[in-house]
């Protein structure tokens, strides 16, 4: 190993920070992909586009799951909660085009007591949607999406959670465009 090599490791918080360059949040918690290599992992629930669902659900709930779907509901994201037996399937229709996209109609379905919520919608916003996917996704420029995570995420100094309206009061507050 070079001195510089040996000086940098030094510096890292691990031998990860040198591999790649992370982002984190405000309060410096990394951001990155689920344990599965795909997916957004907030406190053990998983936010995964539907083309990587049978990476992060096992195949057995996966298929007790999708066939209490509804017939013609489409879904593009959805949200598997393996604590509570759930998972969410998510319309998400602006998924590929808006920087923070919104759930849109969903249904919660409890994979083990065949229970199907009734539709219910949401213009809550996603942050970092490049963790729902690979980086062989083709329905948006994921590394674009990523840099975009690393734009906002270095100026914010707090939680960008919450409605497009409070987030476009937030971009303006920091000058983010």
């Amino acid at each position: 190993m070079t001195a510089g090599v040996i000086s940098e490791m030094s510096k890292a918080s691990s031998f990860l920070d040198i591999l790649e360059d992370h982002i984190k949040t405000h309060t410096g918690s990394r951001i990155s992909r689920s344990k599965y290599g795909v997916g957004k992992d907030i406190g053990g629930v998983i936010y995964v586009h539907k083309n990587y669902a049978s990476e992060v659900v096992p195949p057995e709930i996966w298929k007790s799951a999708t066939s209490l779907v509804p017939k013609g509901f489409t879904y593009n994201t959805i949200v598997y909660s393996p604590k509570v037996h759930t998972i969410r399937f998510d319309e998400a229709p602006d998924f590929d085009k808006a920087r923070e996209p919104i759930p849109g109609d969903i249904i919660t379905i409890n994979y083990e007591t065949g229970f199907v919520d009734k539709m219910k919608h949401s213009d809550s916003i996603w942050h970092h949607k490049w963790l729902w996917v690979k980086d062989d996704y083709k329905g948006f420029d994921v590394d674009a999406s990523r840099e975009w995570s690393r734009k906002w995420t270095s100026k914010f100094k707090e939680t960008a959670i919450g409605r497009l309206s409070h987030w476009k009061q937030q971009l303006s507050k920091y000058g983010i465009e």
